[in-house]
């Protein structure tokens, strides 16, 4: 973690926005690490008591930004696994740091047990440094196109499994309870065609009138201001969807669009295997 070699820690406190770290290093640097937090601090800054004994240098708020945003990143993904809502690798997040730069987690990175190296920092103009060892998530190209076409800060794609396996065969929400009413009018729902997001254009289209939008066979887009309140929409939708499912097994001799969807699919494949 260290960038230089550090004889003695004894004593670190804040004071007016610096570090006192009575200490010496043995050789400059830039970061500084404390009680597992990295602090970047800015070249150049130091200045020494008459005794020697004393560096002072001022911490970089840029730097302490991205410390608490990756934070950020690193509960809502936790609350992501352990709500089911991802598994392995699926799913990625990402936060905007200002007008032209976002964090958003690495490629293959399991979201439930994010370190603060899985999230990196990333231009929303310029191109990702090729042959870095870590690479932004594949979905990067739609995660861009959404902070240039909203003025959110917060951005969660995860691959809930009620609502996949919902969609894949349904074209719309079934409402039930007042609260899906409520929460969730009109979900928009957009066709897919590969892994990855393919259909840019007709998620930014979707998003423009829903704060949260499915990508069919594929998994949900939400927004928001912070994490929690785009992680909000993702529970209530998978709820609503427990509850559909579960309303129909207390009445089976039911048959409405959903049973017959699904009996037209079901004939189908089988059909398909005799041929």
């Amino acid at each position: 973690m260290l960038t230089c070699s550090v004889k003695t820690f004894p004593a670190v406190k804040a004071q007016n926005g610096l570090v006192v770290v009575n200490g010496v290093f043995a050789m400059r640097a830039n970061i500084f690490a404390h009680n597992n937090i990295l602090l970047q601090l800015r070249a150049g800054c130091q200045e020494k008591s008459p005794e020697g004994k004393i560096i002072w240098y001022n911490i970089n708020m840029n730097s302490q930004q991205i410390l608490k945003n990756k934070k950020q990143i690193i509960v809502v993904g936790k609350q992501l696994a352990e709500s089911r809502l991802v598994c392995a690798v699926s799913g990625n997040l990402s936060v905007r740091l200002d007008s032209g730069n976002i964090l958003i987690t690495a490629t293959g990175t399991g979201l439930g047990n994010l370190k603060y190296s899985d999230i990196l920092k990333v231009s929303l103009a310029k191109a990702f440094t090729a042959g870095a060892k870590k690479q932004p998530s594949s979905e990067l190209p739609i995660h861009r196109l959404i902070y240039r076409s909203f003025p959110c800060r917060a951005v969660i794609h995860c691959h809930p499994p009620l609502a996949n396996a919902y969609f894949a065969v349904y074209p719309e929400l079934k409402v039930l309870t007042f609260e899906t009413q409520f929460y969730l009018p009109d979900i928009p729902v957009v066709k897919q065609k590969g892994i990855n997001v393919t259909c840019l254009e007709a998620v930014i289209r979707a998003l423009k009138n829903s704060r949260i939008v499915v990508v069919k066979n594929h998994g949900v887009f939400s927004i928001a201001d912070n994490f929690q309140q785009a992680l909000k929409p993702i529970l209530i939708l998978e709820e609503a969807v427990k509850v559909a499912a579960v309303a129909r097994l207390f009445k089976k001799k039911s048959l409405d669009k959903i049973d017959r969807e699904i009996k037209r699919i079901i004939c189908k494949g089988a059909r398909l295997k005799k041929a």
